[in-house]
């Protein structure tokens, strides 16, 4: 256990890089991921699994992008996020694609746009 050597109660962020900011990052996953299921009207229970339906692997890749865009988590913890393990590799995979097809498809513009203006409300 270590313990703080000055009156102090926390341990530097200089110590372990990344630790004074880590609960924030989490915090604003847990946004990013509800507000994209509150969009796509859908829980996130149903999205936490390896089912491969259209509309489930839409909403999966959405919610990669937009934690990995709002974040700076990194592929790894983006995929450990999930109950079922997805690896790095899933995680590239859906950024890109979603980021291929948001585009072109007026529905999933929409909703794009949506989030974005609900993630800038936060």
């Amino acid at each position: 256990m270590i313990q703080a050597q000055s009156k102090r109660e926390f341990i530097s962020p200089y110590v372990f890089a990344g630790l004074k900011n880590h609960d924030n990052t989490y915090n604003k996953a847990q946004k990013i991921i509800n507000t994209v299921c509150l969009v796509y009207d859908v829980e996130f229970k149903k999205i936490d699994n390896r089912k491969r339906d259209r509309e489930i692997v839409q909403v999966r890749q959405a919610i990669m992008y937009f934690l990995r865009k709002e974040t700076s988590l990194s592929l790894k913890s983006i995929a450990g996020l999930f109950t079922n393990i997805f690896d790095h590799s899933t995680v590239i995979h859906a950024i890109s694609t979603y980021n291929d097809i948001y585009k072109q498809d007026k529905m999933l513009l929409a909703n794009h746009n949506r989030i974005i203006e609900k993630l800038s409300a936060i």
